[in-house]
């Protein structure tokens, strides 16, 4: 069920002002965070980030200890009831490099870091699928077995690559695929956040920008997890900030879907209820149910990828191909398609069960422009509902961002 912090939230922590919600099931967060959440789907969502979360066998080397936490990025709160087909997670893990020994140093710590992480993907590799990892926000880089468990050279080339990106303060960023509790794969994108403290100087160095909006809607299973999170992250209490980032997102973003995940996110920071209606609405729509379709796709494509330059599990090539005619078959029934139409996709669909891992690449590019096709007819059809729901609310972003401007430039 959805609920509201106004009638059942309970303050857990005041010094971090983090409050809790939940029975058998608890979660915690910001007061703003756990409005109008889902219990049940943020449960799904902590217990997806639980399965990529490093769990490294020593954390004290050379005069440096490091902890660390895993966290869903802002889009997750909508987990559930706003957000029903969750095939991606995009999630944070911070490692905080605490130096406990005079001797040590930031060098000390990253290498440490460095042989957690690969250590890490050795983990992962023996249990989930690795997909690659990503630098900057540029292309994802697919990794084959050898640079993960393999020869030796191919291990220490990657390990360089890890270590280099963290010295020059880059975004580090793993995908993996991993199964579900409930049976499907989904893709998780972590963002690698490193943390070097010296508690006899005060100093907390940050090697990449925190995420002042995951920060505003982080959402934990641990209490003593929030408070270890907040003690080490900069601007949780900068909402104005947080805000103009969603109102950025509101006014340039032209994918109605991220418009309106960025709109029912505004109303959470704001405490306002009026949007959610609307917001339910299209996340149970056909539009909705489409780009679930699409990110399964591009799923299995990355996979046919990863099945040409290692060794993965055929296994697991074959029951996303399973999940997703399962899955296209239903929305054909629920889109209401013509028979023509219908028997069109279905013969692809038939090609993606008894084709070779060759012959897979063309009836799933005839898919995705098939089910693009659909996406644009009903979003079309929806475009009236669309742009007399979100009117007001680009309006006022457009209003807000104009004034905080103009007071910048007069400051």
């Amino acid at each position: 069920a959805v609920v509201s912090t106004q009638s059942t939230g309970r303050l857990k922590d005041a010094e971090h002002q983090v409050f809790g919600i939940g029975t058998e099931v608890q979660v915690f967060g910001l007061h703003h965070a756990l409005q109008q959440v889902d219990l049940d789907g943020l449960e799904f969502v902590l217990a997806v980030c639980e399965t990529v979360k490093n769990n490294p066998y020593i954390t004290k080397k050379d005069g440096i200890r490091i902890s660390h936490i895993v966290l869903p990025g802002s889009d997750s709160i909508l987990a559930g009831r706003l957000d029903p087909m969750v095939y991606s997670i995009r999630c944070e893990e911070y490692y905080v490099m605490i130096k406990e020994k005079g001797t040590a140093t930031v060098d000390i710590g990253l290498t440490f870091l460095t042989e957690l992480l690969m250590s890490h993907l050795v983990e992962m590799a023996s249990s989930q699928v690795v997909l690659g990892y990503s630098v900057d926000g540029e292309d994802i880089v697919l990794l084959n077995m050898d640079q993960i468990q393999g020869r030796l050279r191919e291990r220490e080339a990657l390990q360089t690559e890890i270590r280099d990106s963290l010295y020059k303060r880059s975004q580090l960023t793993f995908e993996f695929l991993v199964r579900s509790p409930v049976g499907h794969y989904i893709r998780v994108t972590k963002d690698i956040k490193p943390v070097y403290t010296d508690k006899s100087t005060g100093l907390d160095d940050h090697f990449t920008p925190c995420n002042i909006l995951n920060a505003n809607f982080a959402i934990f299973s641990k209490l003593y997890s929030a408070a270890f999170f907040y003690d080490y992250t900069p601007g949780r209490a900068d909402v104005d900030f947080a805000v103009t980032q969603l109102n950025q997102r509101i006014v340039r973003e032209r994918d109605r879907w991220e418009v309106y995940r960025a709109i029912q996110l505004k109303c959470m920071l704001n405490e306002d209820s009026t949007f959610l209606a609307t917001a339910v609405r299209f996340a149970h729509s056909h539009c909705a149910r489409i780009q679930g379709v699409q990110q399964l796709n591009s799923t299995i494509s990355d996979l046919m990828d990863l099945q040409q330059g290692r060794n993965v599990d055929r296994s697991t090539l074959q029951t996303m191909i399973a999940d997703y005619v399962s899955y296209c078959r239903a929305l054909l029934k629920i889109l209401g398609v013509g028979e023509h139409l219908k028997a069109y996709v279905e013969l692809y669909l038939v090609r993606l069960c008894v084709e070779e891992l060759e012959g897979l690449e063309t009836p799933l590019r005839t898919l995705f422009i098939v089910f693009s096709s659909l996406a644009q007819f009903h979003e079309r059809a929806f475009a009236r509902v669309i742009r007399e729901s979100t009117q007001r609310y680009v309006k006022a972003a457009e209003e807000e961002l104009a004034r905080s401007t103009a007071a910048e430039q007069f400051l």
